[in-house]
């Protein structure tokens, strides 16, 4: 699921993140960092598309 958001959904720079890259597509966001040691976090956001339109 999280690669098909990252292939497939809207992508979007992270504002005052250099670095790392938002995805989302349908009800879920993946945050991409390539510096993390766990690369970023996955999640379904609770307010949906409204978190997506605040980034």
């Amino acid at each position: 699921m999280i690669s098909d958001v990252m292939k497939t959904g809207q992508a979007e720079n992270v504002k005052g993140q250099p670095g790392v890259v938002a995805f989302w597509k349908g009800a879920v966001v993946v945050y991409w960092n390539e510096c993390d040691p766990n690369f970023g976090t996955a999640f379904a956001p609770k307010i949906g598309k409204a978190y997506w339109d605040k980034l």
